[in-house]
């Protein structure tokens, strides 16, 4: 709520003792506080009722299917931090069938499907995103059917994001780790080559159709020298007004990228970076702050609906497994489970943040509820949180900078209104 100074005395005296007796003017911001969910009924449970829509969300075995696809685990790049192991394996017709049998058996009530496809690199096994989307299609109807990617956009020629417009694939993630020289240094094409050139040159030509979001991953090594030489370097190229940026840290989600994990940034140090980065975003027409809002569950992976698959058709929860077959949960080619595939399943089935004490009494909770379960149930010693969200430390600072940005909008739809009234 936006407080004018002349109330903020008495929206203090109210949220001090909401029970208090009210002028009538002072009634009036009281029920708005109501309005908004800022004061609650004494009876009502904030908390209770977050669990149990947690709960709800993750066990609702509704009509939608989200499903992640790996046609590939290969990968042309080699970037220094990646978590995976990558294999030189693309996902078979007959493995595409079964999948596609699998979906009838284990989710017959299933309407609508969105596929997030994944690797390695996706587009390594373009063929294989060609053929299964248009079985998806035949199955659930166009009009049933969403897709995004996650790719390094090094083989996104404009032929390709043609295709992939036409196959309803309407967003795509691209990372970019810095200005060039720092982005070629930690994301080379296999062979030592650079890569951001080629990216650039590949988003420029991108289909328009398709939503681009430009994801930085962020470590104490590339930390100092995003800004301005990122954005510099996308003006340059003429990207303003086409991709939105975010940032993300680098997390050794595995043994693979361990060596790695010296250099990562977490907490306050993390959180405080992430605002600063976001407002320089903004600042250069790269971000559009948006309102931090209440969440039923962190994502997809600890959902009843929500799976992964590997070219091999082994299922997993998270994507950041499906090179650890030993993290599988099904096998879609035996139409079997053993003791540890079922054990693995209900390691995230019987997961509940509510067991989280210290997530039970932080104000935050609502905007994450615990964060990554993936990294929460990796932890070698269960603690009393779980992945704490940036949220937790820079919440004022991503309000100051939404909040300026709703202002600058009022205030340009004021002078558009003054020039169109003259004109």
């Amino acid at each position: 709520m936006e407080i004018p100074q002349d109330f903020r005395a008495s929206a203090d005296g109210i949220l001090d003792n909401p029970n208090a007796m009210l002028t009538e003017k002072d009634e009036e911001i009281r029920q708005l506080m109501k309005d908004q969910g800022i004061l609650v009924p004494e009876e009502l449970s904030e908390k209770d009722f977050l669990f149990e829509r947690n709960q709800l969300a993750r066990n609702n075995t509704s009509t939608s299917l989200s499903l992640t696809i790996c046609p590939t685990i290969n990968c042309n790049f080699r970037c220094t931090y990646c978590y995976q192991h990558h294999i030189p394996t693309i996902m078979s017709e007959e493995v595409q069938d079964t999948l596609l049998d699998w979906i009838e058996k284990k989710h017959p009530s299933a309407k609508n499907i969105h596929i997030t496809w994944f690797g390695g690199e996706p587009l390594l096994g373009y063929p294989v995103i060609k053929r299964l989307t248009k079985k998806l299609q035949d199955k659930f109807g166009k009009e049933n059917y969403s897709a995004f990617m996650i790719t390094n956009g090094s083989l996104l020629k404009p032929d390709i994001s043609k295709s992939l417009a036409d196959l309803s694939i309407s967003g795509i993630q691209v990372t970019l780790d810095g200005s060039s020289h720092i982005h070629n240094e930690r994301r080379p094409i296999n062979g030592g080559k650079p890569s951001f050139d080629l990216i650039v040159e590949n988003l420029k030509s991108c289909d328009p159709r398709v939503r681009i979001s430009l994801r930085v991953n962020i470590d104490e090594l590339n930390a100092k020298t995003i800004n301005p030489n990122l954005f510099d370097e996308l003006d340059q190229a003429g990207l303003k007004g086409r991709l939105s940026v975010y940032f993300a840290p680098v997390v050794a989600y595995t043994d693979v990228c361990a060596d790695s994990a010296g250099t990562c940034l977490s907490g306050k140090s993390w959180s405080s970076l992430e605002a600063q980065l976001l407002f320089k975003a903004y600042l250069r027409g790269y971000s559009q702050p948006s309102l931090p809002g209440s969440v039923s569950s962190f994502c997809i992976a600890d959902n009843v609906n929500g799976w992964v698959i590997n070219p091999n058709g082994l299922v997993f929860k998270c994507w950041n497994d499906v090179t650890h077959e030993e993290k599988a949960v099904m096998d879609i080619m035996s139409d079997t489970t053993s003791l540890r595939m079922d054990a693995e399943l209900s390691r995230w089935e019987s997961w509940n943040p509510s067991k989280l004490s210290g997530c039970n009494d932080c104000s935050t909770l609502p905007q994450c509820m615990s964060g990554c379960t993936h990294i929460t149930l990796s932890k070698p010693v269960k603690g009393e949180r779980g992945d704490c969200s940036e949220l937790k430390y820079n919440l004022p600072e991503k309000l100051a900078t939404y909040y300026l940005a709703e202002k600058q909008k009022e205030g340009f739809e004021k002078v558009r209104l003054i020039l169109d009234k003259n004109s």
